[in-house]
């Protein structure tokens, strides 16, 4: 299932991108614990325009 993730670094306008969930999920779990300061929505409201998130394979688990 791919998520819809919303990143918002401050000053800064929110990107958007979509990922598998589980690569979704692992990229928020480690921008948490390096950028305090930025905030990841993710939700299911996923278009056929958004672009993957860059570099999801490094979060995908095989």
């Amino acid at each position: 299932m791919q998520m819809h993730l919303v990143i918002e670094f401050p000053e800064l306008p929110p990107l958007h991108f979509r990922a598998d969930a589980g690569a979704a999920r692992a990229f928020r779990a480690e921008m948490a614990r390096w950028h305090r300061h930025v905030s990841i929505r993710l939700d299911d409201a996923v278009l056929p325009t958004m672009r993957p998130l860059p570099c999801h394979r490094l979060f995908e688990k095989t």
